[in-house]
């Protein structure tokens, strides 16, 4: 599926089907308080993708996107020639400025392997290498920290089957007092949706058996009124859970923490794998909204979606 700029409409479009034009994901299913792509996700959106390290001499380089919204490789490979290259910021493109950032060098997942793009289905992607790779998102919610339900939809993949994993979490210092969720894979190979009540230590885990090793769609929805957490993988219902997920009360006193590829609570647990794409929505999103952005991600990165 190739990508064009509408004239008329002043928006990116897909191109799909018979020529019909898809706006982008997040000018489709709006609200999202952060969202990450190495593909342009919102019309509007005028910054770059990546910001990125070269490894000889740790000079940094925003990297952008092309015409028709796909990373800017080219660029990519002319700044970092035969180096690698590392993610110091994966910048934020819902327009809340919640970019997704890596100071220490020696943390920062992969884009490029000596000269060689980082791939899965033949599109860019971020490697987190199962060990110290982690991006941190700081304080990304109202200073209340009260919301109703939370949604993380994701394109990635875990790599080692026999050690837990987070792919994400979303939480504070303190687990016991704030609202969390996240999306794990068990030292079972078992992919797992996490969710905590906004007032207490008590959490769900729900997953979906066995987890195969191939890029994946994953999506947790939470609703705490309801309530109930629901884990997707590539559009199918895997599993739910509601022991410990309540309406709870306000917060206003801790920071909560996103982390990307590792555990919110503290850095470990490493993401050995992949991830190409990562949205957060502080609502818990309908089926029909949820399934929109999953057959989007399907469509362009080559992922069955039912």
């Amino acid at each position: 599926m190739s990508m064009q700029l509408n004239p008329a409409l002043n928006q990116w479009a897909h191109i799909g089907v018979a020529g019909k034009s898809i706006t982008p994901i997040l000018d489709q299913i709006t609200g999202a308080v952060c969202a990450f792509g190495l593909r342009k996700l919102r019309a509007a959106y005028a910054g770059s993708a990546i910001q990125v390290r070269r490894s000889s001499d740790n000079v940094t380089q925003d990297i952008g996107f092309l015409l028709n919204g796909s990373l800017d490789t080219t660029s990519l490979l002319s700044f970092l020639g035969s180096n690698s290259g590392f993610i110091a910021k994966w910048y934020d493109q819902s327009g809340n400025g919640n970019d997704a950032a890596q100071a220490t060098n020696g943390s920062q997942p992969r884009i490029v392997n000596a000269g060689t793009t980082d791939t899965q289905n033949s599109k860019p992607a971020l490697f987190f290498d199962g060990s110290a790779s982690t991006l941190t998102i700081a304080t990304p919610l109202s200073s209340t920290k009260s919301v109703a339900g939370m949604t993380v939809n994701m394109v990635a993949q875990s790599a080692n089957a026999s050690v837990q994993q987070y792919l994400f979490e979303f939480a504070t210092g303190t687990v016991a007092t704030n609202a969390r969720i996240g999306i794990q894979k068990s030292s079972a190979n078992q992919i797992q949706g996490i969710a905590r009540a906004l007032d207490g230590d008590s959490g769900a885990f729900y997953g979906s058996g066995t987890d195969g090793a191939s890029y994946e769609i994953l999506t947790n929805v939470v609703n705490y009124a309801t309530p109930l957490g629901s884990l997707f993988k590539n559009g199918v219902s895997q599993a739910t859970g509601s022991s410990g997920i309540t309406a709870g009360n306000t917060d206003s006193t801790n920071s909560l923490v996103m982390r990307l590829g590792a555990r919110g609570t503290s850095a470990a647990n490493f993401l050995s794998g992949y991830m190409s794409e990562f949205i957060f929505y502080a609502s818990a999103l309908s089926a029909v909204n949820h399934k929109t952005i999953e057959r989007d991600q399907g469509s362009y990165y080559g992922i069955s979606v039912s």
